[in-house]
């Protein structure tokens, strides 16, 4: 689950500042004998020496987070949603079959327990500060990430308390 807010965090600059990122990740190679160590922070340096806005990684990973709970938050009021698991996050149904009957987590197959799909959406939305049990963004997550101006209107509308 941190490697799904890591792709996040990335996925977001990418897209609203144009970054084409075939080279991704420009952190590491995986395979050792390459002995290649990228930059973490070489989105950061782009976006820097674009805008002259001083960014380190991080915090152009919390501008990602940011856009992302953002994009949640309008789903939220357009799907009039307090629970976004049971109305928004929903997996197809595929994922829980094999045509060969196969056990999950078998050789060959992409077949998931439901058990385990639940409970990496508990981690996720513990992690990213929502609601395990409903998906919603809570308070201290939106006041984190300077999204407080958004909880007037969820509250008045009836999505968060």
């Amino acid at each position: 689950m941190k490697r799904l807010q890591w792709v996040i965090a990335r996925t977001e600059p990418h897209t609203m500042l144009g970054l084409y990122s075939w080279m991704a990740p420009w952190e590491y190679c995986p395979d050792e004998k390459n002995q290649y160590v990228g930059d973490p922070n070489m989105e950061a340096k782009i976006f820097s020496a674009v805008t002259g806005v001083n960014k380190t990684g991080d915090d152009l990973d919390k501008d990602g987070i940011r856009a992302w709970l953002l994009q949640r938050v309008y789903t939220m009021r357009q799907l009039g949603s307090s629970n976004m698991r049971k109305d928004h996050d929903m997996v197809p149904g595929w994922i829980y079959t094999d045509p060969k009957d196969r056990k999950p987590f078998t050789k060959g197959t992409v077949r998931m327990d439901p058990d385990d799909i639940s409970k990496s959406f508990d981690i996720f939305f513990e992690q990213v500060g929502c609601d395990k049990e409903t998906g919603v963004l809570t308070t201290d997550t939106l006041k984190a990430y300077r999204l407080d101006f958004v909880i007037p209107v969820l509250q008045k509308e009836g999505l968060i308390k």
